[in-house]
């Protein structure tokens, strides 16, 4: 690319130049922002009006259905992806609901549960060294081990067969 060997990186200009790029690069995002916020809103307003009289209107209403713009929307979509067979349309409304997870989906939310469940382990087991309740429940196992020891009347006693194997 011929254009491409023109381009100084902002690390070879001077101080001034590179702020002033990085000042307009700012202000564009800032802009860009705030009309994607702009949109956002305007979307949510028009989706919770409701909606003209109409047919959609007084069957969303049979239906115990708030009639809304929104909600003719989605009965809409719906009715018309029914009609037509689209796959699309199920496949988007089974995803709206949750129903359906890609295999991306799904790994991701395991290993989130995997990692959650080794942070809460790490947790506990370092609150109860903290406060000293591990240690005290070790000791209060061995003292556990030896009362049982002292009370059984067998001859042979070892301390191995009153804790465990894993002590």
């Amino acid at each position: 690319m011929p254009n491409r060997d023109n381009l100084i990186p902002l690390t070879e200009r001077c101080k001034e130049d590179a702020k002033r790029i990085r000042q307009k690069g700012a202000h564009a995002a800032n802009k860009a922002r705030r009309e994607k916020a702009n949109l956002k809103k305007t979307i949510e307003t028009l989706w919770a009006l409701e909606l003209p009289d109409s047919k959609l209107k007084d069957q969303l209403e049979e239906m115990g259905v708030d009639p809304t713009m929104g909600q003719g929307l989605v009965m809409s979509a719906l009715l018309k992806g029914i009609q037509r067979g689209d796959p699309k349309v199920i496949e988007l409304f089974a995803k709206l609901m949750q129903q359906t997870a890609s295999p991306a989906d799904k790994k991701e939310q395991k290993a989130r549960t995997e990692r959650m469940k080794a942070e809460t382990e790490k947790i506990k087991e370092e609150t109860a060294r903290k406060s000293g309740a591990k240690g005290a429940e070790v000791a209060e196992k061995q003292a556990q081990a030896i009362a049982d020891m002292i009370n059984s009347p067998e001859a042979e006693r070892a301390l191995e067969d009153y804790l465990g194997a894993d002590e």
